[in-house]
């Protein structure tokens, strides 16, 4: 008897499955992608313009401030007076681009793309003309070399004020007379954990809205294979980059909550202080910082594969992301390009 019944059960459940239908209604995914989109073009030696983001806090005896505090207080007479001869001139406003400068760099370079790109998708699979509607996010994760170059000395090279070419002090710059050093802007120079990264951290999320429809379907009405192509909107958020806006906002932050002055709060012996150095400052506000958003559009080519009677399928698409102008303009930082993803849905 008990056999029996156990062979109407297993014959009843087979029957309803195989009733069921060959496609889910409401089905979701989860994939990995290869995000080809992002291009920033790397910025060296370009030194930080106070008259363009701090004219209220800067003149010109602040930079000779600076320039006396990274030089450091080991010079030797002559240098001692290669470095007045040049203090005089900026002072005397004869020197526009150093008056306008302050003696130092802030650097990226190398973006890489990282093996990190995951997301999710959900879909209603069942929409008349449509074929199908989804929702869909990635977050990817690359790094870059962000580093900051300093003036740690006067350029032993030069012995005496005559080895400087003053006739035209315009044209004087500050790589003529110092010496510049590296401080690393990384999360291993700062000791602080963000996944498995070391250097400087640049995070993409994205949404994406796409309206499908299937542009070919194997087998007929059961479409176990299918070829689909659509597009929508698209928005975007990326954490912020390291730039010369970005850094000066942290230091009129410093100047306007501490009272700083330039000197103090560029001296190198202070600026790697782990709990309130500017290096630390600027890295915390790179973690910190909102992510802004950007809007765009995308079109995709894709292909579902879902067996019968099984609720999972396979999935692979190809997206054209198109964004409505650069993600960061100072940094021209781009995101243009393919996003491929490969994944795995569960049916409802």
């Amino acid at each position: 008897m008990f056999n029996r019944i156990r062979s109407y059960a297993l014959f009843g459940g087979l029957c309803l499955v195989l009733a069921s239908p060959s496609r889910a209604v409401l089905g979701i995914g989860a994939h990995w992608g290869a995000d080809l989109t992002l291009n920033m073009p790397d910025m060296e030696g370009r030194y930080a313009s106070v008259e363009k983001y701090l004219p209220n806090v800067y003149d010109a005896g602040s930079v000779v401030d600076v320039v006396r505090s990274t030089t450091g207080e080991e010079l030797t007479a002559e240098q001692e007076q290669i470095l007045d001869s040049v203090i005089t001139l900026i002072e005397n406003n004869q020197v526009p681009a150093l008056t306008k400068q302050l003696p130092m760099t802030f650097n990226r370079i190398d973006l890489e793309r990282t093996p990190i790109n995951f997301g999710a998708k959900v879909y209603v699979d069942i929409i008349p003309l449509l074929d199908a509607v989804e929702l869909s996010f990635n977050l990817g994760a690359w790094e870059y070399y962000g580093f900051l170059l300093y003036p740690r000395a006067v350029d032993q090279s030069i012995q005496s004020v005559d080895d400087i070419d003053l006739s035209d002090p315009s044209n004087l710059s500050y790589d003529d007379f110092l010496t510049l050093d590296t401080m690393d802007l990384t999360l291993e120079a700062f000791e602080k954990d963000f996944l498995w990264f070391d250097q400087t951290p640049l995070l993409k999320l994205q949404f994406d809205l796409t309206v499908r429809k299937n542009i070919l379907t194997v087998p007929g009405r059961m479409k176990i294979l299918k070829v689909y192509a659509g597009g929508g909107p698209s928005v975007h958020f990326t954490t912020p980059v390291l730039t010369e806006e970005f850094v000066m906002d942290v230091i009129e932050e410093t100047i306007k909550e501490t009272g700083m002055d330039f000197a103090t709060l560029m001296d190198p012996s202070k600026f790697m202080d782990k709990e309130n150095g500017l290096g630390e400052k600027i890295m915390r506000k790179l973690l910190d910082e909102s992510m802004v958003p950007k809007w765009g559009m995308h079109l995709v080519l894709g292909t579902h594969v879902k067996p019968p009677i099984l609720p999972i399928g396979f999935y692979g698409d190809a997206k054209l992301m198109i964004p409505f102008g650069p993600y960061n303009e100072d940094a021209q930082l781009e995101g243009y390009g393919f996003l491929f993803n490969v994944g795995l849905t569960v049916g409802l």
